[in-house]
């Protein structure tokens, strides 16, 4: 779509989001200080993966290869 829905905005907290990817209704966007989100809906609704340890990297890319495993 050409916007962001308001459940992206609010789970980033404020971080640049660089890349998205989808399989069927699963997707995931990644961002600034390990920003990842993760959506089992078609995007109509994220939420912050808190488990990442990726604090302080930029995320410019991601792959889903699989719907319980990205790159």
């Amino acid at each position: 779509g050409n916007t962001w829905s308001s459940s992206v905005i609010t789970e980033a907290n404020n971080q640049s989001l660089y890349a998205i990817d989808f399989i069927d209704e699963t997707g995931i966007i990644v961002g600034d200080n390990g920003t990842v989100l993760r959506s089992f809906d078609f995007g109509l609704n994220f939420v912050k993966l808190n488990d990442v340890d990726l604090l302080n990297e930029k995320l410019f890319c991601v792959k889903l290869e699989t719907k319980t495993r990205a790159y």
